[in-house]
């Protein structure tokens, strides 16, 4: 495909009709800003579906698909990590044609998680054929020359590089090159405050939550992954209910050896079978017999070098006053002896909150969340991180 109006310095890709009506599809469940959900989605996809392939295999995706369709129609913009490096490059995506500035939300400048290396501004097609990727900057520059629009919190920068095969040469060549302005700190929030904050700005049906609150309280609960996993939750519609949640009480009552469930759990039984590796050794000698009722669920991350998979176990006890006695370990795939460290394993409240957090170490075989009792009814979650990808499982005691 060619197209006549595209410069040689220019990135021009195009768009698989497939993933054009993907993209639209999954805009159209948000109750505000389609036209820009659908934009940062078809850019996300698009640009590195083929950086992937032209440039560097290992980049991926920061934000997690669910965070990134949760605010993907109230913030523009999309981040990708470079796969052995720890560079960030964030797209801003518009489909006008003017190219003489180019506007960038105070999020991705100011939030010192979120801040990137580069930002690449990119047009969509309006007919959702291409992409062209027109001119990048650095963070420094733009907070060397840009300027801040208080009204709707960006920044506009009329400095930037037109060459993007300079762009990625410098990438490549260049990777010491400082792109980054210092960051100040945040002004934290309390966890209560944050909690209401949430509940709040989580109701899909607030059309500007960025703007509803001072920066720095906005800013604080995007820059602490959990809260910023919760708001997203609320956000696209998928936080944990109580109908859809796992329930554990049912666990308790039904048949221990019953098979895998369609929700992805299934007895320790049907799960290690026969099987006599090391693995499953393990796994029944720090799980004693008399547990009660014992569930596990295969995990999957996506990791620089193909797939992650862990197994996240669940033990359940009946105990006295109607409550329930509750273990929580993570560990490896089958075949694999250690998890890898730095994996977290967290026990959080239904609005992300962590109450328990524990991270795999060099050569931890497993890890384990200190055993907690529940009335019935409690709600809680279950997180697992790994990098900046969070696994949220919900429960019902």
């Amino acid at each position: 495909m060619t197209f006549s109006f595209t410069l040689p310095t220019e990135w021009v890709i195009e768009i698989d009709p497939a993933q054009h009506q993907a993209a639209q599809q999954r805009s159209s469940s948000l109750a505000y800003h389609l036209q820009d959900a659908y934009l940062n989605d078809i850019c996300l996809v698009t640009f590195l579906s083929w950086f992937q392939t032209e440039y560097d295999p290992d980049a991926r995706a920061w934000l997690s698909p669910q965070e990134q369709h949760g605010f993907g129609g109230i913030l523009n913009g999309s981040a990708i990590i470079l796969g052995l490096k720890t560079q960030r490059l964030v797209l801003l995506p518009t489909q006008t044609s003017d190219t003489e500035a180019l506007e960038i939300p105070q999020e991705w400048i100011d939030i010192p998680s979120w801040a990137a290396d580069y930002y690449l501004a990119v047009q969509v097609d309006p007919n959702g054929e291409w992409l062209r990727v027109w001119s990048y900057t650095t963070h420094a520059e733009i907070k060397a020359t840009a300027v801040y629009d208080e009204s709707d919190r960006t920044y506009i920068t009329e400095t930037f590089h037109r060459d993007l095969n300079a762009f990625w040469g410098r990438l490549k060549h260049c990777p010491d090159t400082k792109t980054q302005s210092t960051i100040p700190p945040l002004a934290s929030i309390a966890t209560n405050q944050a909690e209401n904050l949430i509940s709040r700005l989580g109701n899909p049906k607030l059309a500007f939550p960025r703007q509803a609150i001072p920066f720095h309280q906005w800013g604080a609960l995007l820059d602490q992954p959990n809260w910023r996993h919760a708001l997203a939750q609320q956000r696209s519609g998928t936080a944990a209910k109580t109908s859809s949640a796992n329930r554990l009480g049912h666990w308790l009552q039904s048949n221990i050896h019953s098979v895998t469930q369609s929700d992805g759990w299934q007895s320790l039984e049907s799960l290690l079978g026969s099987n006599s590796s090391r693995w499953a050794t393990s796994f029944r000698k720090e799980l004693p017999d008399s547990t009660t009722v014992k569930r596990v669920k295969q995990l999957t991350f996506s990791a620089n070098h193909g797939e992650l998979k862990l197994t996240l176990l669940i033990q359940l006890e009946a105990e006295p006053d109607d409550r329930i006695g509750i273990v929580i370990q993570l560990h490896p795939s089958q075949g694999e002896a250690y998890i890898p460290p730095g994996i977290e394993l967290c026990l959080c409240s239904p609005t992300g909150k962590a109450l328990q957090i524990v991270q795999a170490e060099s050569q931890d075989a497993y890890i384990q969340l200190t055993k907690f009792r529940c009335p019935t009814e409690t709600q809680f979650q279950v997180q697992v991180k790994s990098g900046e990808t969070v696994i949220v499982e919900p429960f019902v005691a």
